[in-house]
C-alpha cells in the first residue's frame, strides 16, 4: 500500500510534464509521437514536470504559504512511507478521525499544474511553428515525418503563402484493379502509433490505372510550385514543381469525376503517394 502510494505521487508530480508534452504535440500517446526513443520522453517529461512544479511551489508560497508546509509536509510524509502522519488527526479508542485537507491540497495544487501546463504546451506550439524551432531541434518535433510532408512544413512551406491548397494523387490497390485518385487534401489522421491512418479528399477523380500511360505526369507540367512524390513508408523521392494550371491540363476524359462530398482512403490500400501544393495563379 505504502510502495502504491509513493508511486501515485510520483506519478503526480510528473503529470504536468506529460500535460505539456500531450498538448503541445495534440497526441493520445506518448511513446510513438514522434522519432525519438521512450527514454528520451521521459526525460523530457521530467525535466518539464521539475520546471512547473517549481513554478507552482514559488507561486503557492506567494499567495499561501501555509498551505504550501502542508501540502510540502505531506508529500514527504507520502515518499517517507510516514502514512501515519498523512492520514490521521487524532486516534481514540472509539474511532479514527481522517485529516482529508493535505490530500485536497495536493490535488488542488496538482490540477492547476495540469491545466496550466496544457494552455502552455499549446501556447509553446505556436511559438516552436512561428520560429521553425522543430527544424533546428529534434525532440521539439511536433509530430511525425507524415505531418511535415501533408502541411508542407518538411519544405519550408507555409498555406495561404507560398501553396493554397495540397493536392493529394494516390494509387490504391482494390477488388476492382488498381486506380488513382486525385482530390484536394482535406484532413488526415493518424493511430495510436502515430502511423497514418486514413486522408480525406474532396473535389476527387479517379481512373484506372493504365500501364501504358503511369498516371499524372507531373513532374513535366510546370516549374512554379512545390511538389513531393512520397512512398508508403514516407520517403521523399523527389521534389518537382506544379501550379493549378498546369494540374487542370492533365484531367481529360479517362477521369471520373466522384460525387460525393469527402472521399476515405485508408492508408494501408495505398500504394503510392504524390503530394503537390498548388497554388491557384
Amino acid at each position: 500500500m505504502d510502495i502504491a502510494l509513493s508511486a501515485l505521487v510520483i506519478l503526480l508530480l510528473l503529470s504536468p510534464g506529460a500535460a505539456f508534452r500531450i498538448s503541445y504535440i495534440e497526441s493520445d500517446s506518448l511513446q510513438y509521437t514522434v522519432d525519438t526513443s521512450i527514454t528520451g520522453e521521459l526525460l523530457f517529461i521530467v525535466v518539464v514536470s521539475f520546471i512547473f512544479n517549481a513554478i507552482g511551489i514559488s507561486i503557492a508560497n506567494v499567495v499561501a504559504p501555509s498551505d504550501l508546509k502542508i501540502v510540502v509536509a505531506s508529500i514527504s510524509n507520502m515518499l517517507s512511507d510516514n502514512t501515519e502522519a498523512l492520514a490521521f488527526e487524532s486516534i481514540s479508542s472509539d474511532e479514527i478521525h481522517l485529516d482529508w485537507s493535505p490530500v485536497v491540497l495536493f490535488t488542488t495544487f496538482t490540477f492547476f499544474l495540469l491545466i496550466f501546463a496544457s494552455i502552455s504546451g499549446k501556447g509553446f506550439r505556436k511559438v516552436v511553428i512561428k520560429y521553425n524551432w522543430d527544424y533546428r531541434f529534434q525532440f521539439l518535433r511536433i509530430s511525425n515525418q507524415w505531418w511535415y510532408f501533408l502541411t508542407g512544413r518538411e519544405f519550408g512551406l507555409k498555406q495561404e503563402t507560398d501553396f493554397d491548397y495540397i493536392q493529394i494523387d494516390a494509387l490504391v490497390s482494390c477488388s476492382e484493379g488498381d486506380y488513382i485518385y486525385s482530390g484536394e487534401l482535406s484532413k488526415f489522421f493518424f493511430n495510436r502509433r502515430k502511423e497514418l491512418n486514413r486522408i480525406y479528399l474532396k473535389g476527387v477523380f479517379r481512373r484506372e490505372l493504365n500501364l501504358q500511360r503511369t498516371g499524372l505526369d507531373i513532374a513535366q507540367s510546370d516549374d512554379n510550385d512545390d511538389s513531393a512524390n512520397i512512398t508508403s513508408d514516407g520517403e521523399s523521392k523527389d521534389v518537382v514543381l506544379i501550379n493549378q494550371q498546369s494540374l487542370e491540363k492533365n484531367f481529360d476524359e479517362s477521369f471520373e469525376k466522384l460525387s460525393s462530398s469527402y472521399f476515405v482512403i485508408e492508408f494501408k490500400e495505398i500504394r503510392n503517394i504524390n503530394v503537390s501544393y498548388v497554388k491557384i495563379v
